[in-house]
């Protein structure tokens, strides 16, 4: 065999296993699972799913929190979920409206620096793009600074609520409750609120059960 028909077979053997790798890396390509930029967060009392580039912390059962984690620097909550019931020892509100307008003023606190006090507006029927059937509202705000004692008013919100009462029984008298989904108070004290966000977790919030995802099929 001369040195020309060893080094034409050798560029041809080349050429040949660099063409069954570019169209093997075609078909993977072609076949495997799409890439998601979302994840899910599922709980017994409600699932809902977010952007990847978001951050969740759950402070406790019935509790998300979703906000941003920069590598250096604490967590910022912009969104939060939370179930809430009335308190057991206190009276129970004589209905679930008058425990709705309890409830959503308390979502309002103040720090050190200035004292945050939020009043209820009027409850507007809402539905979410999953069917759920709720109520929406909007919050005036008043922050006062303890300093120099300046006085400002906003709106917070929008806040959703949906009710989620279970029915009472002998051992679980009538406790009301109500899954909150609203903007953290942290975020709009700051100026970080993302409407995209809430928006999204909203769009896929269920309640009593998870989130079903599928997985293409290879």
């Amino acid at each position: 065999m001369t040195k020309n028909r060893k080094l034409f077979i050798g560029i041809a053997g080349v050429l040949l296993v660099a063409a069954v790798i570019f169209i093997g890396t075609l078909i993977y390509d072609e076949l495997k699972p799409p890439s998601t930029d979302t994840a899910v967060f599922q709980s017994s009392i409600f699932s809902f799913a977010y952007p990847r580039t978001y951050a969740l912390k759950e402070s406790s059962t019935g509790a998300a929190n979703i906000g941003s984690q920069p590598e250096e620097g604490e967590f910022m909550p912009m969104v939060q979920v939370v179930r809430y019931t009335n308190d057991p020892d206190s009276p129970r509100p004589p209905s679930y409206d008058v425990y709705l307008q309890r409830q959503v003023v308390a979502l309002c606190g103040s720090d050190s620096a200035e004292t945050i006090v939020c009043k209820a507006g009027t409850w507007e029927p809402y539905t979410s793009p999953t069917g759920l059937e709720g109520q929406r509202s909007t919050l005036t705000m008043t922050r006062t600074n303890l300093t120099s004692g300046t006085t400002t008013e906003s709106t917070y919100g929008p806040i959703t609520a949906f009710d989620v009462t279970q029915e009472p029984t002998i051992e679980d008298p009538l406790r009301y409750q109500a899954v909150f989904v609203y903007p953290a108070l942290e975020s709009v004290i700051t100026g970080t609120t993302s409407t995209e966000l809430l928006d999204e977790i909203l769009g896929t919030l269920t309640l009593g059960r998870p989130i079903v995802t599928t997985t293409p099929a290879l």
